[in-house]
């Protein structure tokens, strides 16, 4: 058996250091993005935020997800942002006379111990001018602003483009 030098033992401890740090990298990564796959901030819990793929070629996209406020008084979403579009705003899709319309949102109203659901067909967000392609399993932050509450900051999973509903986590 030939003995190890020191100089071998400390090449295989930064090594094996090195190793132990990129692996506790990736666990404390998948830990963070799970944890904003629901959000709590003050009164209210913000969770399942999910995009349809945009279409190849694509500069829009529909952003859904459950907004839930536990707390004895009212807010109101009053914007939303995020890096990866040039604008983000909430619409609602509204029938008129046979024709589906999306009517711009200036708040949406939270109240007190009740849930909105931002849905296919209803209440929903659209980011225009998107910056890259998103495609399925891509994740994206998105800041809502609250009147009450503040902005939260929530990841969005991106979708097959035809759910119609956001995935299990």
């Amino acid at each position: 058996m030939v003995p190890m030098t020191t100089r071998k033992i400390g090449g295989l401890l930064t090594r094996v250091t090195c190793l132990c740090t990129l692996l506790l990298s990736i666990v404390s990564s998948t830990s963070y993005a799970q944890s904003r796959r629901e959000v709590s901030a003050g009164d209210l819990i913000v969770a399942n935020a999910w995009m349809p793929q945009p279409l190849q070629g694509a500069k829009t996209g529909a952003i859904y997800l459950r907004i839930e406020n536990r707390g004895n008084e009212a807010d109101q979403l009053l914007g939303v942002e995020s890096p990866v579009a040039q604008d983000l705003m909430i619409h609602e899709s509204k029938e008129s006379g046979g024709v589906m319309k999306m009517l711009p949102q200036s708040s949406v109203e939270i109240p007190a111990h009740s849930e909105v659901e931002l849905r296919p067909m209803g209440m929903h967000m659209m980011a225009m001018g998107l910056k890259s392609a998103l495609k399925d399993s891509d994740t994206f932050p998105v800041t809502l602003n609250f009147k009450r509450t503040g902005p939260v900051t929530i990841d969005v999973v991106v979708q097959p483009p035809n759910a119609l509903k956001p995935a299990s986590p």
